[in-house]
C-alpha cells in the first residue's frame, strides 16, 4: 500500500480529530512519502502494525499535547524507518514528534515537547543524522533493549536534556553528537543503565548544570568534549 502526495490540515478545521491518517494491523508493506498532515487531537499518522513501514520526505505540524507520527507495538530493526521528514510545533513545548519507530534518519524536529521517543525492550532504535530545535528532550529513550544508537545528531536548544537514556540496558552507542547553546539541565543524561557507550560527542555554548550525567555503571566514556 503506498500512500503519496497527500494533505490533511485540520487547523482551520470546524471539527477536531484524532487521526489523519490510522494504518490499521492488516496493512502490509506501507509507503508513505511526500505527504503533508497537520494538527490531528491524537496523532497525525498512527501505525498499528508489525509489518514493514516507511515514512519518506513527509511533513507533521503537531499540537499541543499529541503525537506526530507513533508506531503500536513497536518495530523491530528496519521494519519502521523514518527519512527525510519534519516535525514541527507552532508553539514551544508542544508534542511529540515521532514514537516507537526503529529507525530515524535525516529528519528535523522543531518546538516540541520530545523529539524522538522509545518506550519497551523490542525498539532497537537507531537514530542518525537528525537536527533537534528547542525541543525540551530532543531524544528520550526508555526500558530500551540491545544496539540502541544515537549518533551524527544535532541538537540545539534544548530545555531539558539533548538526549536521555533510561533502562537501557545492553550494547547503546550514544557518538559523535553536537549539543550546543542548550538551557537545560543535561546534555546527555544516563539512567539506569548498562553496557553501552559515549564516544565522539561535543557540548558546548550550553547554560546546562552538567553536559554528561551517569546514573549508573559499566560502561564506557571517551573522547567527549564540553566546552
Amino acid at each position: 500500500v503506498k500512500i503519496q502526495d497527500l494533505a490533511v490540515d485540520i487547523y482551520d478545521s470546524s471539527y477536531d480529530a484524532s487521526y489523519c491518517v490510522y494504518v490499521g494491523s492488516n496493512a502490509k508493506h506501507i509507503e508513505i512519502k511526500n505527504c503533508v498532515f497537520k494538527d490531528a487531537t491524537s496523532v497525525n499518522v498512527r501505525c498499528y502494525n508489525y509489518d514493514i513501514l516507511k515514512v519518506i520526505d513527509c511533513s507533521f505540524t503537531v499540537k499541543s499535547g499529541s503525537v506526530g507520527l507513533q508506531g503500536d507495538g513497536g518495530f523491530i530493526q528496519d521494519n519502521g524507518i523514518v527519512r527525510d521528514c519534519v516535525f514541527f510545533a507552532r508553539t514551544g513545548g508542544a508534542g511529540t514528534g515521532v514514537y516507537q519507530f526503529s529507525s530515524i534518519k535525516d529528519c528535523r524536529f522543531e518546538n516540541l515537547d520530545v523529539g524522538v521517543q522509545t518506550e519497551g525492550y523490542d525498539v532497537h532504535a537507531v537514530i542518525d543524522g537528525n537536527n533537534f530545535e528547542n525541543c525540551d528532550y530532543g531524544v528520550y529513550c526508555n526500558t530500551s533493549s540491545y544496539r540502541t544508537t544515537i549518533v551524527n545528531n544535532k541538537l540545539r536548544s534544548s530545555n531539558s536534556s539533548a538526549i536521555h537514556l533510561k533502562n537501557a540496558q545492553g550494547n547503546y552507542v550514544i557518538s559523535n553528537n553536537h549539543i550546543w547553546d542548550g538551557s537545560g539541565d543535561y546534555g546527555i543524561y544516563i539512567e539506569d543503565s548498562r553496557g553501552g557507550s559515549i564516544t565522539g560527542n561535543i557540548i558546548k555554548g550550553c547554560s546546562l548544570s552538567i553536559g554528561i550525567y551517569i546514573d549508573g555503571g559499566g560502561d564506557s566514556y571517551t573522547n567527549s568534549v564540553i566546552i
